[in-house]
């Protein structure tokens, strides 16, 4: 469940950031940078002393302290994939932003996530 709870922050996170205007996907990548740059291990030691232990607290810590790198590599593949044909001819025929990113760029990217 923890890994479930990662998957879907970094895969939305990493979706908004690439999706976003260019002075957002700035913000939310710095923001990232601040998180990454903490180190998980005294991330988890602080929560822990903080949250009674049990195995929710224990798959919610582990869920939210290990999106940051897979919303990265989302992120990354978004942007690149952002810029292909089809992508740009799906926004010609007017297509939404989230029809986009659920349909072209997240299918695309689905073997990179897969592993």
């Amino acid at each position: 469940l923890g890994a479930l709870i990662a998957i879907s922050l970094g895969i939305i996170y990493g979706m908004i950031a690439a999706m976003s205007p260019r002075w957002l996907d700035k913000v939310l990548m710095r923001l990232l940078d601040a998180l990454l740059a903490l180190p998980g291990i005294v991330l988890m030691i602080f929560f822990a002393a903080i949250i009674p232990l049990d195995t929710l607290s224990l798959i919610l810590v582990l869920g939210c302290l290990s999106w940051p790198g897979l919303a990265r590599i989302v992120r990354n593949e978004a942007l690149a994939y952002k810029e292909r044909d089809y992508v740009l001819a799906a926004k010609q025929f007017g297509a939404s932003t989230f029809y986009i990113a659920r349909t072209h760029l997240l299918r695309s990217m689905l073997p990179i996530l897969m592993r």
